[in-house]
C-alpha cells in the first residue's frame, strides 16, 4: 500500500503484525497476520492475501482436530471457495441438504467432511493418509462443545 485512506499519507508503509481472531462455535482462533502500518497516523492494514492465509490456517486447524459440525463444515466450504450450490453438485445432493448440514439440522456425512478436509490439506500442502483421516473423524459431542482458544501464527508468504 502506498496511500493511507485514513490520513491520505502517500509513501512507504511500515511492516507490522496485526492480531486477529475468528470464532466458530465455542472455539476462538487467535493469530497475528502480516500487515502494513501508516507511519503518519498509525492505521494498520491487512491485505486480502494475509486474511486469506489466516482463514486457511484456521481451516487447517479445524481439519486437524477431526471434530465435525455444521458450522465448521460451512467455514471449510467457504475458505475453499465453494458455494453451497457448487458443493451440492459435487456431492450429488441438493443445496438444501448442504444447508441442513451447515445448520446442524442433520449430521454431516463422514465422507463429505473428509472430502473437505482433504481439500484443505491439499491447499495447505499437508498430507494425511486417507485411512487415518477417516478413522480420526467424529461428530462433535456435548463434551467437546466447551469453549477453547487456539493460537495461530501466519507467516508472510
Amino acid at each position: 500500500m502506498t496511500k493511507c485512506i485514513e490520513c491520505n499519507f502517500s509513501g512507504q508503509m511500515m511492516g507490522a503484525a496485526k492480531a486477529t481472531s475468528i470464532q466458530i462455535e465455542e472455539t476462538t482462533f487467535h493469530g497475528k497476520v502480516p500487515a502494513e502500518k501508516c507511519p503518519s497516523c498509525g492505521a494498520v492494514y491487512i491485505s486480502a492475501a494475509s486474511a486469506d492465509s489466516f482463514e486457511l490456517a484456521v481451516a487447517a486447524s479445524i481439519a486437524a482436530r477431526g471434530v465435525m459440525s455444521g458450522p465448521r463444515f460451512k467455514f471449510l466450504r467457504k475458505v475453499l471457495g465453494f458455494t453451497a450450490v457448487e458443493l451440492a453438485s459435487l456431492y450429488d445432493v441438493t443445496p438444501e441438504t448442504i444447508s441442513r448440514w451447515e445448520r446442524g439440522d442433520s449430521e454431516v456425512p463422514k465422507l463429505a467432511w473428509s472430502t473437505l478436509v482433504l481439500l484443505v490439506n491439499e491447499r495447505t500442502h499437508k498430507t494425511m493418509p486417507v485411512l487415518d483421516l477417516l478413522s480420526s473423524v467424529h461428530p462433535q459431542s456435548s463434551r467437546q462443545r466447551a469453549s477453547s482458544n487456539v493460537s495461530l501464527v501466519v507467516a508472510e508468504s
